[in-house]
């Protein structure tokens, strides 16, 4: 704590003399006498009111009454003066030895009432000498009023008077006048004791500075005149005295401090608080000594982290179950570790090895690289975490494979037929060099969709670079949905080249000679188009129709085997999953038992398509091959199904009662109240609809009681089956269809037969 002085000049003074008893001598000095003669006596009255109360201020210490001496009257002998309270309400204009009041109001006693005697001061002094009496015994407040009444301690003398400079005469000169000095206590800014310390989170899980730094919070001063908080710390330094500064916080209600240091591991920080006030600060500065009370202290240790080992050293491959561990000096304290692997995965890990001593977390590298740097921290308890420790030396990450996923659709299919399209190869008539050609007769598109494998085209009379396309009619241009290059060494000669491209009803052939000559036919019934190309073409490239020009030149190209109902397989994903090599092929596996076998075969991209004839049922596998003829591991597959060759009435062994064919409209009906009881709205015909009835009595051989034909056709409606029926409009040609219902129906009166019934809906 500390004290502090303000004074208070008195407002009114006046002396009063025996000899004139009454008359008023406020125009003269204070003077105090003893008895000079017959009733010579001089007192002196003071009035006060004390200042309100300071900022800050906790309590009144001390009260002095000063006054300055100016002359002595007589003998300038030493003498001793009292204080005495005075409850009477005078007035300087008026107070005299016998009254007090301008209202002739007398005093009990004549020379005023001396209520309390306060004190007494021995005074010797030459002019200008200050003397101070204590008046504390007044026991005043702030704003309080106090009067006094000043007299000599022995009036029974002769010879002695004293002369005081009052309010009106002390010359300008402020000091000199009649006023208080109050000692006031600032008492000492009450301590804080409840400072905590927590992790910082106000940043991102992404930042390694993420809960490095400490948070101090605590309750806020109640000090009416606060200055501010001062802050200090110390570094494995517990006791506050040995803290240095650390910052000034300036406004009392901000009660939260982050403190951005980032400190060694294995350090404990300590913190503690001086809250200081306008008069009590905390060290020699001009706020004075050492006089505020100091906060409890917090501390937090800062965590290490210590990368032991891994499991595979400093090289592994992306397929390997890469192993991290991770300690901290006091893993009793430890809660977690944070591994970062250096390719953008990151690893939380509370798990420990066997003997407890680690952390340890496992991680798959997606993608190959030298110079992966694995960095980890320690989380606390306390949600402290420790700087990140890296191990020892970079790890490399070599690639088995990629890492693919391979997409088949649809995923059951059926054996599908196949077919060519193109032009055919008549007699050669010459070759055109430089141009681009392709047929433009309805002919020579293709008629359905699927998967062309194979391409055949001639070469002219010199060889050439050649490219192979296939283009989709688009808006009035041609688009170039694949184009592959190919060579050729031999003149006039036919050249095949197998494709995987996935075809649609109307897209044509066509080559582009880009510096040879492609073998053409004067034939004007299959004339085609062509224009010049002076550099290769690409997929997706658009070629207006309108720069074309027909001609009867006809270029020698087929696709000359395609199948129909396609299987469609893509990896196109699989480096958005991670594998840093490109998938350029597949490798598929028909007939697949669960085992990769020795008759997988190679595709040449990363999409392509597929098809059966057979007339098996079978399982495709396929893998997905990287530039480095590596395949992944990932595998998708296909159930290839041969169509079912049913057919209604050949395949039926006992007999047909009843066929017929229904095709209704469709109709809406509106209920109203009429002689004809509603309205019809009658709609489109309906798909034909065959009905057949017949009854099965043949059982099959190794199990009695299976009829046949029954056990047919419920196969075909359970497999969703296609089926053949002589429709009755029709005494040989058959339609496809789909049986749409259950078709066994059972004869109670005749228990050796069984009835069926179907309704075949025909496509």
């Amino acid at each position: 704590m500390v004290s502090f002085d303000t004074t208070a000049t008195a407002q009114e003074d006046v002396a009063i003399v025996e000899v004139v008893p009454n008359t008023n001598q406020n125009a003269n000095l204070l003077q105090v006498s003893n008895r000079i003669g017959p009733a010579a006596r001089e007192h002196s009255l003071l009035n006060f009111v004390l200042p309100p109360k300071p900022r800050g201020s906790d309590r009144i210490d001390r009260l002095t009454l000063v006054l300055t001496y100016k002359q002595s009257a007589f003998t300038p002998a030493g003498r001793t003066y009292r204080t005495s309270r005075v409850s009477r309400l005078w007035t300087e204009g008026s107070a005299t030895w016998n009254t007090y009041s301008g209202s002739g109001a007398t005093w009990s006693a004549a020379g005023g009432d001396k209520d309390t005697d306060i004190g007494s001061l021995f005074l010797a002094g030459a002019y200008g000498s200050s003397f101070a009496w204590d008046i504390t015994a007044l026991n005043l407040d702030w704003n309080k009023r106090g009067s006094i009444l000043l007299v000599d301690q022995d009036e029974s003398g002769t010879g002695t008077s004293k002369r005081f400079f009052d309010t009106e005469g002390a010359a300008g000169t402020t000091a000199w006048k009649p006023h208080i000095v109050i000692t006031a206590i600032d008492d000492s800014p009450k301590s804080i004791t409840d400072i905590q310390v927590q992790p910082d989170v106000s940043l991102s899980e992404s930042s390694y500075t993420y809960r490095q730094r400490a948070l101090l919070t605590w309750s806020d001063s109640d000090e009416d005149d606060f200055k501010r908080y001062r802050i200090r710390v110390g570094k494995n330094r517990s006791l506050p005295a040995n803290h240095t500064h650390l910052a000034f916080i300036n406004s009392r209600g901000s009660t939260i401090y982050l403190d951005t240091t980032l400190y060694s591991d294995g350090t404990t920080i300590y913190y503690s608080i001086h809250p200081e006030d306008q008069r009590n600060g905390s060290t020699s500065t001009f706020l004075g000594a050492t006089y505020t009370n100091v906060s409890n202290v917090v501390s937090w240790t800062k965590p290490n982290a210590i990368i032991g080992s891994t499991n595979f050293g400093s090289s592994a491959s992306t397929l390997d179950n890469f192993e991290t561990r991770v300690r901290t000096t006091t893993m009793a304290d430890a809660k977690k570790a944070k591994i970062v692997w250096g390719d953008g995965g990151t690893s939380f890990s509370e798990t420990l090895t066997s003997a407890g001593g680690y952390f340890f977390a496992r991680h798959r590298y997606t993608k190959a690289t030298a110079g992966y740097t694995i960095r980890a921290q320690i989380e606390d308890v306390n949600g402290f975490r420790s700087a990140p420790d890296s191990y020892g030396t970079s790890v490399t990450i070599s690639n088995l494979g990629p890492v693919a996923k391979i997409v088949a659709s649809p995923s059951r299919q059926r054996t599908a037929s196949t077919f060519s399209f193109g032009n055919a190869f008549v007699s050669v008539a010459g070759d055109w060099s430089g141009m681009f050609l392709f047929p433009a007769s309805s002919t020579s598109a293709s008629l359905s969709n699927g998967v062309a494998t194979s391409f055949r085209f001639k070469t002219g009379t010199s060889t050439s670079a050649y490219q192979i396309a296939l283009l989709r009619p688009e808006s009035g241009n041609w688009r170039i949905i694949y184009a592959q290059s190919v060579s050729a060494a031999t003149v006039l000669s036919e050249v095949r080249r197998n494709v995987n491209w996935k075809i649609e009803k109307g897209d044509i052939p066509a080559i582009n000679a880009t510096s040879g000559a492609a073998t053409v036919d004067q034939d004007t019934t299959r004339n085609g188009y062509f224009f010049s190309m002076s550099s290769s073409v690409s997929v997706n490239q658009m070629i207006p129709r309108w720069r074309a020009s027909q001609n009867a030149n006809t270029v020698k190209i087929r696709l000359s085997y395609a199948l129909t109902n396609p299987v469609h397989f893509s990896a196109k994903d699989s480096f958005a999953r991670g594998s840093n090599r490109v998938v350029n092929r597949f490798r598929w596996d028909t007939d697949y038992n669960g085992t990769f076998g020795s008759n997988f075969e190679t595709g040449a991209s990363t999409s392509f398509y597929y098809a059966w004839t057979a007339a098996t049922t079978q399982f495709i596998a396929v893998r997905a091959v990287d530039d480095s003829h590596a395949s992944s591991i990932d595998i998708a597959g296909v159930v290839i199904e041969t169509e079912s060759t049913f057919r209604i009435p050949d395949d039926i062994r006992d007999v047909i009662t009843h066929i017929s064919d229904n095709r209704g409209r469709a109709y809406t009906m509106s209920p109203v109240v009429l002689r004809d009881y509603g309205v019809f709205d009658i709609g489109p015909l309906e798909p034909v609809i065959v009905q057949v009835h017949g009854t099965a009595r043949t059982e099959s051989s190794t199990v009695t009681g299976e009829l046949i034909d029954v056990a047919r056709i419920s196969a075909a409606f359970q497999q969703r089956k296609r089926v053949y029926i002589v429709p009755p409009w029709s005494t040989s040609t058959a339609v496809q269809g789909y049986i749409l219902n259950a078709p066994t129906i059972r004869r109670a009166t005749d228990p050796t037969a069984k009835e069926w019934t179907a309704s075949i809906g025909t496509v």
